[in-house]
């Protein structure tokens, strides 16, 4: 590889690290649910990984504006922003504008969607990450042409600015923080373990 998949910039990489680890345990579910559960099999599927990250803002319902600009100088832009009172919630989802995407998952490719998802993040000036969230949402299309791609996390982005939606619910749930446990970049074992179970 070309560059590092940790930031070299003590703060960012800091940053980079907390978002990894508040979304390791979700990554190592969809990893087993996508790869490890269908064994050798190598079959297409529809369904593709959805990121969400929060952020604690303070009156974040009365910064709409301030934070769609800040939001906009992400290189890979969100389809969705969630205001509320004290929280952002920013969320990625796989984009392809022409037929049904599929793909043949693997553990390798959703690792690599996983940090092209937290790279995207470095130097936001958002304040502090509260909650990581990895589900898996199958494609709906109008588009019964089904079209086999090699997922990039550049394809989670909307192409123009405007068709970005902002939500501001009435509802204030500010989700709970969770705790960040220092770890080892990529914790080896227990993803040996979460993919290879009968080892």
């Amino acid at each position: 590889m070309n560059q590092l998949i940790v930031p070299a910039l003590p703060l960012e990489r800091s940053r980079y690290e907390r978002a990894y680890v508040l979304g390791l345990e979700a990554m190592m579910a969809i990893i087993q649910q996508l790869v490890a559960s269908k064994g050798d099999q190598q079959a297409l599927t529809d369904q593709f990984p959805v990121f969400e990250v929060s952020y604690a803002v303070p009156h974040a319902n009365k910064q709409v504006a301030t934070i769609k600009e800040t939001v906009a100088h992400l290189k890979v832009q969100p389809i969705r922003i969630s205001v509320t009172r004290r929280q952002v919630t920013l969320q990625f989802m796989i984009q392809v504008p022409n037929g049904k995407p599929v793909w043949v998952p693997s553990a390798g490719a959703l690792w690599r969607l996983y940090d092209g998802f937290l790279s995207n993040l470095t130097g936001v000036a958002l304040p502090d990450i509260i909650a990581v969230h990895i589900s898996l949402e199958s494609v709906i299309s109008s588009l019964t042409v089904t079209v086999p791609v090699r997922p990039s996390f550049r394809n989670y982005g909307i192409q123009t600015p405007t068709k970005l939606q902002v939500s501001c619910p009435e509802s204030d749930q500010i989700l709970p923080p969770v705790p960040a446990r220092r770890a080892p970049i990529y914790q080896l074992s227990q993803y040996l373990h979460a993919t290879h179970p009968d080892d």
